[in-house]
């Protein structure tokens, strides 16, 4: 466990994530539930998965019905979205415009 937090504390949280963390953390807590119990009433099965997502705050797309159902946890306060990358601009060649044919046939 000491070895999750350290590796926890070298990487901050996004905003997002920090507040999804903190979601999750308080609507277990206002149902006076441990982090077992959350693990159990989601049908998790260990009590580390459920820790590793409140740790991180993403909880991932398949158990995303379940946390909105247990914990009674709107879906879009629950999807983590993360900032998109603008595209890549690319260049094509220049062609050279075709030349004309001068030669017709009559």
């Amino acid at each position: 466990m000491a070895r999750q937090n350290s590796a926890m504390a070298q990487e901050p949280l996004s905003k997002e994530a920090t507040k999804i963390r903190e979601l999750l953390q308080k609507a277990r807590e206002v149902r006076g539930w441990s982090q077992s119990q959350a693990a159990l009433a989601l049908g998790l099965g260990t009590t580390a998965q459920y820790i590793k997502i409140e740790q991180r705050g993403s909880v991932p797309k398949w158990l995303l019905g379940k946390f909105n159902l247990v914990l009674g946890i709107p879906l879009e306060r629950l999807i983590l979205v993360k900032p998109t990358r603008s595209p890549k601009v690319v260049q094509f060649p220049v062609r050279a415009t075709p030349k004309k044919r001068t030669d017709t046939k009559q």
